[in-house]
């Protein structure tokens, strides 16, 4: 719990260093982490948990290194990570909300989260809480969107069919897809 707390608050008068230490002593040793966490598989859950909250520091580089090593930790062990529903896109992007630079490091945790199903991820783009549907043209060019048509085209054809012209958010979307993918748009 303590830990926990460290990564989020930092220390006593907020020194992040040592925690800035430990991520980036973990992210050093990955392969003994990996191990470590396939040996002692009881523990996977309160490493994650620890490892998670680190996302939502206050300390920029502290949620930097968080979200490195969670995107190594759900390319190495997707299947088990997909279990857990600690990180949602809406935390994800409430993140980007307080720590707005972490923008490629938060698309490749997304990438890492939807285990590349970015059907999912543009359902949900789609719902979601105003203040973050400002996030999506920007989130767009660091989840890999791009590298699925299909899906970049439902995007922005359910953007088009719902197009408002006084919401410039819709036009932002549409511009960001066709800079992802021209032939989508000129099709």
């Amino acid at each position: 719990m303590y830990l926990i707390h460290a990564c989020t608050k930092g220390l006593k008068g907020k020194d992040f260093k040592p925690i800035i230490k430990w991520f980036s002593t973990l992210l050093q040793n990955l392969d003994k982490l990996f191990q470590l966490l396939i040996t002692e598989k009881d523990s996977f859950e309160n490493v994650f948990s620890v490892i998670s909250c680190g996302i939502s520091s206050q300390n920029v580089k502290v949620a930097e290194l968080s979200c490195s090593l969670l995107t190594k930790l759900l390319n190495k062990f997707p299947r088990t990570l997909n279990n857990f529903d600690t990180i949602t896109l809406q935390k994800a992007l409430g993140i980007l909300l307080k720590h707005p630079r972490l923008f490629k490091e938060i698309g490749g945790l997304l990438r890492g989260l939807y285990n590349h199903r970015y059907k999912v991820l543009v359902q949900e783009l789609i719902v979601l809480d105003p203040k973050h549907k400002e996030l999506i043209p920007d989130i767009l060019k660091y989840t890999g969107l791009q590298d699925s048509p299909a899906d970049l085209k439902e995007l922005t054809l359910i953007t088009v069919d719902n197009f408002d012209s006084d919401n410039l958010l819709n036009l932002k979307i549409i511009i960001e897809a066709w800079v992802l993918n021209p032939k989508l748009l000129e099709s």
